[in-house]
């Protein structure tokens, strides 16, 4: 009676536990070529494409009948001859051995997709492009397992695990490039990727897991970070070719390290332990440093390094000064405009020797203009503005033609128009009169 009550609840657990993983299913329903659920959440699951055995590219809808599609079902391409695949970004889930033994040869992974199941592309014989854009959250075990055509892969740091196995016997593996965020290299993770030649392990990652690199015979260099505690039995077995280790560490740093065994070929490299290193990096008005507003602030770093160099992103802030325009930073304070500077935003790279680095913003005065005068574009502003009412001489102004708007060439009336019909005569008599004025 005991074991009876035992395998009844055995059994209310494992559906329990069904229950809990698969998204639960309100009704099945087809539109067009698609069959898919209606989840509870009110969003659909697609099923399959009829027939199954098209090929080409897939072109998975963003909905479907009003319904939003979130999910790609398990099993929902497996076995399929598509060559290519365009997720929407509307799905959040590709489901157990969703594409597991396809045709495809290349995937874009969309940032949306916050989950990639386990066995989701196994066995893909012809998948050899993967992009797996950042923002997805989890990469569950065997998600390529045994891609044997794979030859790069780009993990984004929003993935904090990467699941067991997930690229294990992908034996065409060269590059892999694995960003800072990363927490936990799942069991066997890259065993078997006889192709792969060098690895970063991220800062950040603490425990490398059984046989993470086991069978990685072309490996040669490995960078692991001082945030690694422990690495597992048979982490690095089988790497024969493995001959360079860098440390982010101290040797008293890596002596702390537990590693269990079957990792001779890890300890009996040559390990290149991190160095400490200052770094400085300072900013300058370079003039008018009372006037001046929105200056960066000081940086200062200490880093351990293996290359001694360390890369510094120049500030964003862009420094604002009066009756002047910011056009950069110079190492050098008496650098002009005209020269090539660092913009905000650009890359510096220091080294032990050159490692207390100031920048000095380089300044272009503003063109000067006069109270309620614009000046156009490319005007000399140093030039005084013509006057209405010039002529040959500095000491002398004809009254006549002032008052007529002679300067102005002005033939509106019949009075101006004689005036300057005489103009020459009276300018005559006019400055006659002037001279006899002075000399009396």
């Amino acid at each position: 009676m005991k074991q009876k009550k035992m395998k009844i609840l055995s059994v209310l657990l494992a559906l329990t536990m069904l229950l809990t993983l698969a998204p639960l299913t309100v009704f099945a329903a087809q539109s067009g070529n698609f069959k898919y659920n209606v989840l509870a959440d009110g969003t659909a699951e697609i099923k399959c494409k009829l027939p199954t055995y098209s090929t080409g590219t897939l072109e998975i809808p963003s909905e479907i009948e009003g319904y939003t599609v979130s999910t790609i079902a398990s099993y929902a391409f497996n076995n399929t001859h598509y060559t290519g695949v365009v997720i929407p970004e509307t799905v959040k889930t590709i489901s157990n051995y969703g594409f597991a033994l396809s045709g495809l040869k290349s995937i874009t992974i969309p940032g949306t997709v916050e989950k990639i199941g386990e066995y989701a592309f196994l066995n893909s014989n012809q998948l050899k492009e993967v992009t797996i854009s950042d923002g997805v959250k989890t990469l569950d075990s065997h998600a390529f397992f045994n891609c044997p055509a794979l030859t790069s892969v780009e993990i984004p740091g929003t993935i904090e695990e990467i699941g067991s196995s997930v690229f294990r016997n992908d034996a065409n593996l060269k590059n892999v490039t694995i960003h800072e965020g990363v927490k936990i290299l799942g069991n066997s993770v890259f065993e078997n990727c006889t192709s792969l030649t060098s690895v970063v392990i991220p800062d950040g990652v603490t425990k490398l897991y059984y046989s993470a690199f086991n069978g990685c015979t072309a490996l040669e260099d490995v960078t692991i970070p001082s945030s690694v505690t422990f690495i597992s039995s048979r982490s690095f077995e089988k790497c024969d070719s493995l001959a360079n280790v860098y440390y982010g560490g101290t040797q008293d740093d890596w002596s702390n390290i537990k590693i269990d065994a079957n990792n001779d070929c890890l300890t009996n490299a040559n390990i290149t332990y991190a160095e400490k290193y200052s770094y400085t990096l300072s900013y300058e008005a370079n003039g008018g440093e009372d006037d001046v507003t929105g200056m960066p602030e000081f940086l200062g770093e200490t880093d351990y390094s293996f290359d001694k160099e360390y890369t510094w992103v120049v500030s964003d802030a862009t420094p604002e000064r009066e009756g002047y325009t910011f056009k950069g930073w110079s190492r050098n304070p008496a650098a002009s405009p005209e020269e090539q500077l660092i913009a905000p935003g650009d890359t510096l790279t220091l080294t032990p020797d050159d490692n207390d680095v100031t920048l000095y913003a380089v300044w272009e005065k503003n063109a000067e203009t006069q109270p309620g005068e614009e000046t156009e574009p490319g005007e000399d502003v140093n030039k005084p503005a013509d006057s209405e009412n010039t002529n040959d001489s500095d000491d002398f102004v004809c009254g006549f033609c002032e008052q007529y708007n002679l300067y102005k060439d002005d033939s509106s009336t019949i009075l101006g128009t004689l005036a300057r019909l005489l103009h020459p005569i009276l300018h005559i008599l006019e400055y006659t009169a002037y001279l006899f004025a002075a000399l009396l």
